[in-house]
């Protein structure tokens, strides 16, 4: 078990030359993409204060998620390839599973908070207003950074090679698939209420403000799901 365990601790990579310099480009320019087109969105949410909504907050949120990734992961990813570093305690391996399950999991979270936003839009037009403020959208932005990088941390105090697949699986759970489900559930929701809306304004039915906000709403939630 020992020497499991310390083969496992000091496993390296064995990737080809040419294969490690494809590598090394392909997060170059994974991280340019990521950097570039996240700093538009963020700048693009900056400059739209006097007409910033709750859903800008989420979305910058996301988009600083992935731009962590583009600065921070590809980098850490491309040198691991040029040292040979596979797995294990070099700190390059815990700094990539520690970015990996952090960003993961805020990029996850982040999108079921806009899910969950343009859901709440979409069903109820005017109590969205008083249900998701700029307050509770704040709280819950910090809750996922908090939570994220609390899944993060949990790799840098974990030695045992065992337990990591338990980490690993349980984060995929927590990160993915749950989020996966909430994120399906909300846009269900979204397709049926704008369903509803749109055979409402068929017959004359909403006002003209519900009408606009109606499909305003479905707007910005069928681009933000695309």
């Amino acid at each position: 078990m020992n020497n499991t365990s310390d083969d496992y601790l000091n496993c390296r990579g064995n990737m080809s030359n040419a294969s490690m310099i494809l590598f090394v480009i392909l997060n170059f320019f994974s991280g340019l993409a990521a950097f570039s087109g996240n700093t538009l969105v963020l700048a693009a949410v900056y400059y739209l204060r006097g007409h910033r909504k709750t859903s800008h907050y989420f979305l910058a949120s996301l988009a600083v998620a992935d731009l962590s990734v583009g600065v921070i992961m590809n980098p850490v990813l491309a040198s691991k390839a040029v040292l040979s570093i596979w797995q294990g305690e070099h700190w390059l391996s815990k700094t990539a599973d520690f970015m990996w399950l952090q960003t993961t999991t805020a990029t996850a979270l982040s999108l079921c908070a806009v899910s969950y936003d343009r859901y709440a839009a979409i069903r109820g037009v005017f109590s969205y207003q008083s249900l998701l403020t700029r307050p509770r959208a704040i709280l819950i932005i910090l809750t996922i950074w908090l939570f994220s990088i609390l899944i993060g941390t949990s790799r840098l105090f974990i030695r045992n090679p065992n337990a990591h697949s338990v980490l690993w699986i349980s984060s995929t759970l927590l990160t993915v698939i749950i989020p996966l489900l909430l994120i399906a559930y909300c846009y269900t929701k979204i397709y049926t209420a704008a369903k509803i809306q749109r055979q409402k304004i068929a017959e004359n039915s909403l006002t003209r403000k519900q009408t606009r906000n109606s499909l305003k709403n479905k707007k910005a939630a069928y681009t933000v799901g695309m």
